[in-house]
């Protein structure tokens, strides 16, 4: 939590209100002393002939960026479709023209992207990649390229990568997408979405990619600040792709730069005035619409505030209202190269800190999360130091601090780290009003502002006595002003992504030029409750969750229809997959049918595969495995993972004019699992638990099943609950097989609704024993032909159970 959480713990101690008040950070970001920058070298990389995996738009986007950056007075060094020796050939050209300059270098690529070993590769149009050790010697590492500013001696750099398209290359790689990096000094990195996801290549009619689209708006905006130019492209990307693609950011500059006119302006901090009116400007309309439960009101503020101090609240407010569904690539990977976000409070989380401070003798003090209610998080403090009775925090779902009841309220909350990444480099500015709940309080205080900035500067090891951790470490500089005092605060705090608090903390408070407080706040243990389904269940108020999933769904709904009737190809087969599956909706094959053609016949991998798999399945009518084939046969030329399973299953049975050919079809699914595509993950996790054409293995089968599941697949849940359910590659745990089928069953597995009506017929599971409860799912299997059931539902009737 904010350096306010642990203020307040030192107020209890020295015994004074006052310091109630002491709030948040500053530290912070402003122009002061311009310098020159006029001398600016871009290299426009663009690759879309791919020979297995043509992309439509990259060649597209690296000559409207060219134009663009030539119309804002850059050198351009353009490349479309280039092979590695003519890439590394335009690295050097760019090195050349910098050397000595102390200029601003540009790169800019547009293509696929792979990692291999937490190393990111553009991928030339000639490369030929079957195994990770083919990448390095036949694609081209970004860090040539700022290896060749660091030798040109650049003031300013700037990398933007939209290159992590589906990956057709599935065993090539080690990891997810591009794998995250701390961008160097004086640089200034971007990515088209989070490390480890997919970012969408667009359609022949947009005639850009996504984040391409919106990055060519915002840089011909006048006085556009690179900050808030990437930030701006960052929400508008979020809110057309309803969700499925977010882009990150890294720097670690030190100057800021202006794109339409070349300023490089010196970074300095603000007067604590200049801050207050800012932060005064942006409560006034926060205000209006801090209590929406409507997207679009905070994705307006977003844009005309994109860095500003009440900035990640209304990113945090996004995060409550619209579900990320980042597009995951190749699902397979370890999660090491997966950015961070902090993890949220659990009820019944317990923990212990050690405090000591320059006013007092130190004391420990134990903390637990008592209910989770309304919405809100009440975490519990107590200590000898502090009396009976316990000092009571409030946070919002996302983990910002919005309070102590009966004694004062934030608006808006305050966060330990900003939502979504947690990267070194990352600057936030922050600002909270604080307003009394106590009329004592009130009349002596008034109410109480502060505002500052945060920064993640380094990622280091830091020992307290609750261990040895891997800790990101942050540090702010805050002003809180009220009636009659202003408070300075200072603070460094280690923050992991596995807990909620902060491992240690650091603060110096100074009021005027006499009084100063200094704490440290230690972790001694922290507890994680168990994440069960009823804990899950009460994470927050069930009538507030359900209405906020509904309005969520729509403005989701909404958004997503508009961009398939606009024509964007990935949208149709986004909403046919919705019909398919009947995610939010009726399940409705004929629209799926209509959606996926759509799609397909727009050039959408998914499209085809989904397309494919409607004709193999009756959803078109009659059964036609030779139109599913030609489908597939296009989808999985084009790198779509559902397209190449069903090659696999045409193979295995030798339909749709297919030999039948178990080494193929063994092959071609082993190439889908390589693009993480849960179908696939699930049919290989049942594959290897009984040896079917490939030798039995439970542990991978059970990791299979895993990755399937972690995408939210119905067959996925049903595999890795059966896999806890008789305890195969994993210990036998009845409960987590009633979480895992329970979410199955929801998604239409009829093997789950029988095994879970098992399970409330026994009473297992953590489940009750309820007859009713279990003739409700036996009788939803039996209606779609699940043979157990059919038999139990009888079975039941015969017991009296109707």
């Amino acid at each position: 939590m904010p350096p306010m959480k642990y203020a307040v713990a030192a107020v209890a101690v020295a015994g004074s209100l006052r310091l109630l008040c002491i709030l948040l950070f500053i530290l912070t970001f402003s122009a002061a002393a311009q310098a020159p920058g006029d001398f600016r070298v871009a290299l426009v990389i663009g690759n879309s002939a791919y020979a297995a995996a043509p992309l439509l738009n990259p060649a597209n986007d690296a000559r409207a960026m060219g134009d663009t950056l030539r119309g804002l007075g850059f050198s351009v060094i353009e490349l479309r479709d280039g092979s590695k020796g003519q890439m590394a050939d335009a690295i050097n050209q760019l090195r050349d023209r910098l050397k000595g300059r102390q200029g601003i270098g540009m790169l800019y690529y547009a293509g696929h992207g792979v990692q291999v070993d937490l190393r990111n590769y553009m991928v030339p149009v000639d490369a030929r990649l079957r195994s990770s050790a083919d990448v390095p010697a036949q694609s081209v590492d970004v860090g040539q390229v700022i290896d060749a500013f660091k030798l040109a001696g650049n003031r300013m750099n700037i990398v933007v990568l939209d290159a992590c398209r589906d990956n057709p290359f599935g065993g090539a790689t080690t990891g997810r997408g591009l794998a995250p990096l701390d961008a160097p000094s004086g640089t200034f990195l971007a990515y088209a979405t989070a490390p480890g996801n997919v970012a969408e290549d667009g359609d022949a009619k947009s005639g850009n990619g996504l984040y391409t689209q919106y990055l060519l708006l915002e840089l011909k905006k006048p006085m556009a600040r690179i900050e808030d130019v990437f930030k701006r492209v960052r929400f508008a990307v979020r809110k057309a792709s309803a969700g499925r693609q977010i882009p990150w950011e890294s720097t670690s500059l030190e100057e800021d730069f202006q794109f339409n006119d070349g300023r490089v302006v010196a970074v300095a901090k603000p007067a604590a005035d200049i801050l207050l009116a800012a932060f005064n400007q942006e409560q006034q309309d926060w205000g209006r619409i801090k209590d929406s439960r409507n997207a679009d009101d905070f994705y307006a503020f977003l844009a005309r505030y994109p860095s500003g101090p009440i900035a990640e609240a209304a990113n945090a407010k996004l995060d409550e209202l619209v579900a990320s569904n980042l597009v995951v690539q190749g699902a397979g990977a370890d999660r090491k190269d997966v950015p961070y976000s902090v993890a949220r409070y659990r009820l019944g989380d317990e923990f212990e800190v050690r405090i000591a401070s320059n006013t007092s003798s130190s004391f420990n003090q134990t903390g637990v999360v008592r209910s989770v209610r309304d919405g809100k998080v009440l975490v519990e403090l107590k200590a000898a130091a502090t009396g009976p009775v316990p000092m009571r925090m409030l946070y919002d779902p996302q983990g910002g601090f919005v309070g102590m009841p009966d004694i004062f309220t934030h608006t808006p909350a305050s966060y330990l780290a900003p939502s979504g990444l947690l990267q070194v480099g990352q600057a936030w500015k922050t600002g909270y009003e604080q307003e009394y709940l106590n009329k004592a309080l009130t009349d002596a205080l008034g109410k109480t502002v502060a505002v500052g900035q945060d920064r993640v500067v380094a990622r280091e090891r830091v020992s307290v006595p609750a261990g040895t951790f891997d800790a990101f470490r942050i540090e702010s500089e805050s002003t809180s002003v009220s009636k009659n005092m202003t408070l300075r605060i200072t603070a460094t705090r280690w923050v992991v992504p596995e807990l909620p608090e902060p491992v240690k903390s650091e603060t110096v408070t100074t009021e005027g030029m006499f009084k100063t407080i200094r704490a440290t706040r230690e972790l001694v243990r922290y507890t994680r409750a168990a994440e069960s389904a009823d804990v899950q269940r009460v994470s927050l108020d069930q009538a507030s969750r359900d209405a906020q999933a509904r309005d969520n769904q729509r403005q989701a709904w909404t958004v997503l229809m508009s961009r398939a009737q606009a024509g964007d190809a990935a949208a149709m087969a986004d909403v046919a997959k919705r019909f398919e599956e009947g995610r939010g909706m009726a399940v409705d094959f004929t629209q799926a049918v209509e959606w996926y053609r759509k799609s397909a016949q727009a050039g959408r991998p998914a499209g085809m595969g989904g397309l494919g798999a409607m004709y193999y399945n009756a959803k078109t009518g009659a059964k036609d495995a030779v139109l599913a084939g030609q489908w597939w046969r296009k989808g999985a030329q084009a790198g779509d993972g559902r397209s190449m399973a069903g090659l696999a299953i045409l193979y295995e049975a030798g339909e749709g004019g297919m030999p039948k050919d178990a080494a193929l079809s063994i092959d071609w699914l082993g190439k889908a699992v390589a693009t993480g595509d849960p179908r696939a993950l699930t049919r290989m996790a049942f594959r290897l638990r009984d040896g079917q054409g490939v030798e039995k293995d439970l542990r991978k089968s059970f990791d299979m099943a895993r990755q399937a599941a972690e995408q939210d697949s119905p067959g996925g849940h049903y595999a890795l609950g059966w896999a806890y359910y008789k305890g195969l590659g994993v210990a036998q745990d009845e409960e987590k097989a009633a979480v895992e089928f329970a979410r199955a069953a929801e998604g239409g597995i009829p093997n789950a609704m029988n095994d879970l009506g098992t399970l409330y017929q026994r009473g297992a599971g953590g489940l009750p024993l309820d007859p009713d409860k279990a003739m409700e799912w036996f009788r939803k299997a039996a209606a779609l032909g699940q043979v157990n059931a059919i038999d139990n539902v009888k079975k039941m009737q015969e017991r009296g159970v109707r």
